[in-house]
């Protein structure tokens, strides 16, 4: 048998790679500029088909996206509803102690038998503590809202006056809240105690400021219904009220309200992450696979700005379908969209390679001479 030495040649495929370089921004999202924009939610397209489109896999053309750089403003209201630890209550040990009045109406605590309820125990007549929604980049700032926040619920003593925290502060030391109020009970010396865990008995959401408040928990309730509550926090009344030290939170407080971030674009993202189901039932939580391009951690206080590079290649993201529209979406690691202030930026900068295979010499030929077989009928 004859050897050709010509043959190799014609039998081997050369690959032809392309790299574009891409930057967004949220700014180039369609709600930018109206009220409702929020720059970690924002989708783009482009008018390029030539570099978009990704064909079939029959042809073998391998497309892959490449983070260079991504920036964040970290300007979102870390207490606030949206991450429900924006409340707590106020309780007393006695349970009837407590008077709070809105809007001209007054709701007197009634919370002094949980084995009695609704007669003795209504968790509606709790008095509740809101604090306003914001961007709370020191302790200060928390302490201040939450002596406004004190303020705004109007809590009395029951047949007594308004109770005043003016002389709650942030503890710079402890980095924690010490509590403290000047308004005198009208008789006895009674416990309050904070419940920073709650469910609203009006509408079942759960609210839960305990980090942001520096909470743990503590044995707390009515007589002969004391029980170690998750979140709780006790207000003895010699140490906490007039010329009582006060009370600090026993952890520090943590205004980091979201530490780890994922970037979605459900039409490029094919790596996926498991998130496991949250239900109190037993056999309800089912695994969700979410598909994301990747999960970073924050290293940037809030109010400042992040900024991430990828490490090496683990980050790229083979593509496998058109990309004319890219949506991305930053959220926590529960899926939640990051509520970023519309007057923040996100910028995401990466690039795009093509491997597009040619076809030999011989492959040339081969589909040529089958083009003719058929051409000959």
């Amino acid at each position: 048998m004859s050897y050709n030495e010509n043959e190799a040649r014609h039998s081997v495929p050369s690959v032809k790679m392309t790299k574009h370089f891409i930057g967004v921004s949220d700014s180039d999202g369609d709600s930018f500029g109206t009220e409702s924009h929020n720059p970690a939610n924002f989708s783009v397209q482009f008018l390029n088909p030539g570099i978009t489109n990704v064909s079939s896999a029959s042809d073998a053309t391998k497309t892959v996206l490449h983070p260079i750089s991504m920036s964040m403003d970290v300007y979102y209201n870390n207490v606030s509803e949206n991450f429900r630890n924006n409340r707590f209550r106020l309780r007393s040990s006695a349970g009837n102690l407590l008077t709070q009045t809105l809007n001209g109406v007054a709701v007197v605590e009634n919370g002094t038998n949980p084995g009695n309820a609704p007669a003795n125990y209504d968790p509606k007549t709790f008095p509740v503590v809101r604090i306003a929604d914001g961007i709370y980049k020191t302790g200060a700032d928390l302490a201040t809202a939450i002596v406004a926040a004190f303020v705004a619920a109007n809590i009395s003593w029951t047949g007594g006056n308004v109770i005043t925290w003016a002389n709650t502060v942030y503890d710079s030391t402890t980095q924690s809240i010490r509590f403290r109020y000047a308004t005198a009970a009208p008789a006895g010396t009674p416990t309050l105690f904070i419940e920073s865990v709650f469910e609203d008995p009006n509408t079942g959401v759960e609210y839960d400021s305990s980090r942001v408040l520096g909470i743990n928990g503590a044995v707390v309730g009515p007589p002969n219904f004391t029980v170690y509550t998750d979140g709780a926090f006790i207000l003895p009344y010699a140490t906490t009220q007039g010329a009582g030290a006060g009370v600090l939170t026993p952890s520090f407080i943590d205004l980091q309200t979201i530490d780890t971030i994922q970037v979605r674009c459900p039409e490029v993202a094919k790596r996926y992450f498991r998130k496991q189901g949250n239900n109190p039932v037993a056999g309800r939580n089912p695994l969700a696979f979410v598909p994301i391009l990747f999960e970073v951690n924050i290293d940037a206080s809030v109010g400042g700005t992040f900024y991430w590079s990828p490490p090496d290649e683990r980050y790229s993201q083979e593509i496998s379908s058109d990309f004319s529209t890219m949506t991305f979406t930053i959220t926590d690691k529960r899926g939640n969209v990051v509520p970023i202030n519309n007057n923040g930026e996100v910028n995401f900068q990466f690039y795009i390679t093509r491997e597009i295979p040619i076809a030999s010499n011989e492959q040339r030929i081969k589909a040529m001479s089958e083009y003719n077989r058929f051409k000959s009928f």
